[in-house]
C-alpha cells in the first residue's frame, strides 16, 4: 500500500500480479463488519471478497476510488484505489539495513556520498526472474533531478548481468542507472531519444527498459532502467585509461590543483600521481558549461568566440601530463574548426581530429528533439581511444539526458524557442554554433539530413516504439497516485516529434 502526499491510500500492483485471483480480507477492528465499494459488499472479521466482485477483473486501472464504510455509523473508514501496469518489468530493491541505511539515508546525501548495500529482484512482465541477488552499492545520482521529490538512483550488482535481456554477452554489466524522469510527466522523452539515437546511428546508444520500482516495500513510481555512460564492454568500448592510472597509483596520495596548459588554457588535475605507459586514451569527455567547476578533472578551450569547458569523466582523476595532452589535442581540433576545417599549425583537417559523421548524427538527434542541454549547456559526450588503437579521433556520443526536450523545458526556459516544434535550436546553441562554423562539419550535417529524418519518422511510428509507449502509459497512470497527474500523456511526445519532423523536412 502507498500513501500519496495528501494521505490517500493506493495499491500499486506490478504487471506480474494476478489481479483476477486477488482477495480483499477484513482482519478486524472496532467494527464487527464493514461494507466495501459501490456494491456494498459486506465483510465480517476474517471474511474476504474477490476483487472481481468489486468490478476489478483485469489489469486495467480501477477508475473510481473504493470506499470502505463502518457498520457503526456509516462513516467512511477508508478510501483507496487499485492500479496496475501492463507489460512493464518490476524491480524490488531491499536495503540490508532499511532503518539506518535505507532510502531515507540515501536521499539525505546531496553529493551522493551516502552508499548502502542490499539486494534486488527484477522480474519481467510475465513473471520471469531476470536478476535476484545482492547489490554491492545503492546510491543517488543526478544533478538538478536530485533536487526533485522523485529521486534517481545508481545500483551496482554483485555480479554482472544483462538486466535488459538483450541476449548480447557484452551487455552484462554491474553498474546500472534508474532514471526518475522527474521533469517529464510522460516518462517517454528519454526513451524516445535513446530509440532515436539507435535508429540514427549515433555511437554507443543507451539501451533501456521501463520498470515499476518498489524500494524497501514502498512503490516509488515509473522508472527507466538503463545503461550508464561509462567506458566498459558493451558501452563506450575503448581502452580504459582509468584502470591504467589505478594500476600505477595504488595507495599514492594526490592533491587536486588548478593550473594552465601550454596553450594558456585553464585545467584541473591531480599533483602527485604517476603516468601509465600510455596517456593517449581512452578518455570519456563531457561538454559542461555549468557544473565543470565541481568536478575533479576538467579543461577549457578557446573556441574563437568564447571559452568552452569540458569535463573528463574517465579518468575521473588525471595527471597533469594527461590533462596537458588531451586539452591541447582538443584545442588543435577547435583551431581547425575556427580556421575553416584546417589547423593552421599542423595542417591537419577536421576529419583528422574528429569522426565528423558521429558529430553530424548526434547533432541531428539534439536538433530533432530540441534538447535544451545538448550542444548548449551540458550532457554532450565525446570519447577518444588511445593512439595505438588505430583510430584515436574524437567521437561524439553517447546521447544522454533528454528529459528537457521535445517541447518540455523549465519554467525559466518556457519560450517558443524551446517548446515549439518549429525553429532551429541546436544550430544556434553554444557548442553547436561553434562546430557548425566549419564548412566541413556543415556539409556532413546537410549530407545526412534526409536519411536521419526518414529514420526518425520510422522509429517513432514503429511497432516497438508504440508498444513501449503503451506500456509506459499504464506506468504513468499508476504513478500519478504518488506524484500527481501529468498534464501530458505519453503519446504527446510522439505527436510533437512528428510535427517537428514535418517542419525540419523543408527548413533551410
Amino acid at each position: 500500500m502507498t500513501f500519496d502526499r495528501y494521505g490517500n491510500a493506493h495499491f500499486a500492483l506490478p504487471s506480474v500480479f494476478d489481479l483476477n485471483s486477488a482477495q480483499l480480507a477484513y482482519s478486524g477492528g472496532p467494527e464487527t463488519s464493514i461494507t466495501v465499494g459501490d456494491c456494498s459488499v459486506g465483510l465480517t472479521v476474517g471474511s474476504s471478497v474477490a476483487l472481481s466482485d468489486l468490478g476489478l477483473t483485469s489489469s486495467a486501472n480501477s477508475g473510481s476510488p473504493i470506499v470502505v464504510q463502518s457498520n457503526l455509523d456509516s462513516a467512511d473508514l477508508f478510501v483507496f484505489d487499485i492500479k496496475q501496469t501492463t507489460g512493464v518489468a518490476s524491480m524490488f530493491i531491499s536495503s540490508d539495513d532499511p532503518v539506518n541505511y535505507g532510502r531515507g539515508y540515501i536521499e539525505s546525501s546531496g553529493d551522493h556520498t551516502a552508499v548502502a548495500t542490499g539486494s534486488m529482484k527484477l522480474v519481467d512482465a510475465s513473471g520471469v526472474s531476470v536478476y535476484d541477488g545482492a547489490l554491492s552499492q545503492i546510491k543517488g545520482r543526478g544533478n538538478s533531478t536530485w533536487g526533485m521529490d522523485k529521486k534517481p538512483y545508481q545500483i551496482k550488482l554483485d555480479k554482472k548481468a544483462d538486466l535488459l535481456e538483450t541476449g548480447d554477452k557484452a551487455n552484462k554489466n554491474k553498474t546500472w542507472v534508474l532514471l526518475a524522469n522527474a521533469y517529464d510527466g510522460t516518462s517517454m522523452r528519454n526513451a524516445a531519444a535513446y530509440s532515436l539515437a539507435s535508429a540514427l546511428g549515433t555511437h554507443a546508444p543507451i539501451e533501456y527498459r521501463a520498470v515499476d520500482l518498489y524500494y524497501d516495500g514502498q512503490y516509488r513510481g515509473a522508472y527507466m532502467l538503463c545503461e550508464k555512460v561509462q567506458i566498459n564492454s558493451g558501452r563506450v568500448d575503448i581502452d580504459n585509461l582509468e584502470d591504467a592510472n589505478d594500476a600505477v597509483n595504488s595507495g599514492i596520495s594526490y592533491q587536486l590543483v588548478e593550473g594552465v596548459n601550454s596553450r594558456g588554457n585553464r585545467m584541473k588535475y591531480a599533483e602527485g600521481l604517476q603516468n601509465p605507459a600510455d596517456i593517449t586514451g581512452g578518455y570519456l569527455i563531457e561538454f559542461d558549461q555549468e557544473r565543470y567547476v565541481n568536478e575533479d578533472a576538467w579543461f577549457s578551450v578557446d573556441s574563437g568566440n568564447g571559452i568552452l569547458y569540458f569535463v573528463c569523466k574517465s579518468p575521473g582523476v588525471w595527471t597533469k601530463d594527461e590533462a596537458e595532452y588531451l586539452s591541447c589535442r582538443f584545442q588543435e581540433f577547435f583551431d581547425c574548426i575556427r580556421n575553416g576545417g584546417v589547423n593552421p599549425e599542423t595542417g591537419k583537417t577536421t576529419a583528422d581530429y574528429c569522426d565528423i559523421d558521429s558529430l553530424a548524427r548526434l547533432y541531428w538527434l539534439n536538433e530533432i528533439t530540441k534538447c535544451v542541454d545538448g550542444f548548449n549547456y551540458s550532457s554532450t559526450y565525446l570519447f577518444k581511444n588511445s593512439d595505438s588503437s588505430g583510430d584515436s579521433r574524437f567521437v561524439f556520443g553517447p546521447a544522454w539526458d533528454f528529459d528537457l526536450a521535445m517541447g518540455n523545458a523549465l519554467s525559466s526556459q518556457s519560450s517558443d524557442s524551446y517548446l515549439s516544434p518549429q525553429g532551429w535550436l541546436t544550430r544556434n546553441a553554444v557548442l553547436g554554433s561553434r562546430l557548425l562554423q566549419d564548412p566541413t562539419v556543415r556539409a556532413a550535417v546537410d549530407a545526412v539530413k534526409q536519411e536521419v529524418l526518414d529514420e526518425a519518422r520510422g522509429c517513432i511510428n514503429g511497432q516497438d516504439y508504440l508498444a513501449y509507449e503503451s506500456s509506459v502509459a499504464t506506468s504513468a497512470s499508476m504513478e500519478s497516485m504518488l506524484w500527481g497527474v501529468s498534464s501530458e500523456s505519453p503519446d504527446a511526445v510522439r505527436a510533437w516529434l512528428n510535427s517537428r519532423l514535418d517542419w525540419l523536412e523543408t527548413a533551410q
